[in-house]
């Protein structure tokens, strides 16, 4: 994963530090998970996640390896829910996790499925030589390995006009075989991140052999898992994560987990895959190599549209422990986690934009007003307008029409928006329908019954304060 700024050891005490403990990162440490993580959310989300994904590990142990696809919408806090994977005590007595960001380990416009099958490889056999004190693959599994690329190297440079036997010996020529396969993995690193040699006759020859590399990775993991159970009966574990975040192009992500989903499966390790949320809904679903858990959204609202008192309380308590209560006005953090639809991605940006506003504000006290909530929430508002447009995961052009018509008929509670098509993928790609409770009840999100309101597809809601007023005949903002 990609290092990141330290947080703080507490919630902020002024608002020039929310920047900082409102990070919108996951949790990524022991220490962050326990000055910040909130169990609370589980009560809410249709159980604790987490323990499913440990049940299906253990049961895979020393047997048939466990594979999963992980999905929820973004924000909901996939990647946090994994690190307590990684650090719990039944999970490190077993297991030694490896995680893999594919937004920072692979190129996220122009990875190669295989891609993924040579990091795996890389990733296990040099920390394999880094907790195994001594220890290498052998000389035989790093001279298949040597082959393989070195035979590449000779068909790609003999296609191309070039010295295929000077290329390749160029290559991995002197020193120790480990020191060069070392070298072979540095420069495969190169050229999986940045495209380094990278070239259509190189990506040929991989995909043609596939079933070679397949079992040479194989072999070099079932050495890695063998030395691993022997010093400390444990197994490895690879969690790719961030195959659902945006900047990967959603034909990418298919090609991964339909396309070459059977070498996946294949591979002889336990492995675990962040995916979006609209590729488990849609009709290629059906074709996915592995079962998924899908980790659901946070109610602050009832099915019948009445405050979720114990999902807002959970939200409360996630914010309170990285900001001050005192920091916001009377009423502006219960505002902003209403506004929030529970989602901590929105909630963590509203925040923030919030209180970078109270702090631009040359008069007035040092707290989030209700015009610093006003501004955060028009803002997040007009996100939700430019997302409810054309979805990059539609496979037909879907019109705003259409969308809001499903849409009325989520908020409406109408069975029927349950059944997944081109409207509904487009709409939880945008997380502006959202999903509780484990139950699959689906609602749609606050600024976006805020633009059904405003467009008159939906009968405004009035609130209480509006509804005293119109009994006493007095004004309410």
């Amino acid at each position: 994963m990609t290092a990141k700024h330290p947080m703080p050891k507490g919630p902020a005490q002024q608002l020039e530090d929310i920047w900082n403990t409102i990070s919108p990162e996951p949790l990524l440490t022991k220490q962050e998970l326990a000055i910040f993580y909130k169990s609370e959310l589980n009560e809410v989300r249709g159980g604790d996640k987490v323990e499913r994904l440990k049940l299906g590990l253990i049961r895979g142990f020393q047997k048939i390896p466990y594979k999963v696809l992980i999905t929820g919408h973004p924000g909901v806090g996939k990647s946090t829910e994994l690190t307590r994977l990684i650090f719990d005590d039944e999970i490190r007595k077993r297991f030694h996790p490896i995680r893999i960001s594919a937004t920072s380990e692979l190129n996220p416009v122009q990875f190669n499925p295989l891609d993924v099958l040579l990091i795996t490889m890389i990733e296990i056999a040099e920390e394999s030589e880094k907790i195994i004190k001594g220890w290498k693959p052998s000389e035989h599994r790093l001279k298949e390995i040597q082959d393989f690329f070195a035979k590449e190297e000779v068909s790609v440079t003999t296609s191309s006009g070039m010295s295929g036997s000077a290329s390749a010996g160029a290559s991995l020529s002197g020193g120790a075989l480990w020191e060069k396969i070392t070298g072979l993995f540095l420069k495969l690193r190169g050229e999986i991140k940045f495209g380094q040699d990278r070239t259509e006759k190189r990506i040929e020859y991989r995909l043609t052999r596939i079933s070679q590399l397949l079992d040479i990775t194989n072999r070099l993991l079932d050495e890695c898992n063998d030395k691993l159970r022997e010093g400390a009966n444990r197994e490895w574990v690879v969690i790719f994560d961030n195959f659902e975040k945006p900047e990967i192009p959603p034909d990418k992500v298919r090609e991964l987990f339909l396309t070459y989903g059977s070498t996946l499966k294949a591979l002889r390790l336990h492995m675990m895959f962040t995916v979006p949320v609209a590729l488990t809904y849609s009709t290629a679903a059906v074709g996915l190599p592995f079962p998924h858990e899908i980790i659901p959204d946070t109610p602050v609202f009832t099915s019948k549209h009445t405050p979720h008192v114990q999902g807002r309380k959970a939200i409360q308590e996630i914010l309170n422990a990285r900001v001050n209560p005192s920091l916001f006005a009377k009423g502006q953090q219960e505002r902003i986690i209403q506004a929030s639809g529970g989602n901590l991605r929105d909630l963590f940006f509203l925040v923030t934009f919030a209180a970078d506003s109270a702090l631009l504000r040359k008069t007035g006290s040092k707290i989030i007003t209700a015009d610093d909530s006003d501004r955060a929430i028009t803002e997040l508002r007009v996100q939700y307008e430019r997302k409810i447009g054309q979805s990059p995961f539609d496979e037909k052009s879907v019109t705003y029409a259409d969308k809001a018509k499903r849409l009325v008929k989520a908020y409406c509670q109408d069975p029927e928006v349950k059944v997944p098509d081109a409207v509904l993928l487009s709409l939880l790609r945008a997380n502006a329908i959202q999903e509780f409770n484990g139950d699959r009840w689906f609602g749609v999100h606050p600024m976006v019954v805020r633009i059904l309101e405003d467009q008159g597809l939906i009968a405004p809601k009035k609130s209480k304060a509006k509804r005293n007023a119109k009994k006493t005949g007095r004004s309410a903002r």
